[in-house]
């Protein structure tokens, strides 16, 4: 199963990389990074464009749009929704997909 990392932003250029790069250094390599950028002014989309499989300057602003529009590209089994301030420790994508497996209830959505 590989996981779609969504990260909204918006004028995160003093976070994004440090969230990307907490993503770059999981012990899981199934998986990959979009940023669902909300017309940032400041040098987000540029810093994400570095780390991120895909960065997309989205149309409309707020979280919900961002994460939809994000959606509706990734190419994972499981989406794994983050924020641009949030560090994920070094197992996280292994243990989420670990638990999914063990519980198969979950990873088909009934």
């Amino acid at each position: 199963m590989k996981v779609s990392v969504i990260v909204p932003a918006l004028n995160e250029e003093k976070y994004i990389e440090r969230c990307l790069r907490s993503i770059d250094n999981q012990n899981f390599s199934d998986y990959e990074i979009i940023v669902a950028d909300g017309q940032s002014k400041d040098k987000t989309v540029s810093i994400a464009r570095r780390h991120a499989d895909r960065v997309i300057i989205c149309k409309n602003r707020g979280i919900g749009h961002q994460q939809n529009e994000a959606a509706q590209i990734a190419k994972g089994d499981i989406l794994f929704f983050t924020q641009a301030d949030t560090l994920l420790p070094r197992n996280a994508l292994r243990e989420l997909h670990k638990h999914l497996e063990k519980n198969e209830d979950l990873s088909h959505g009934t």
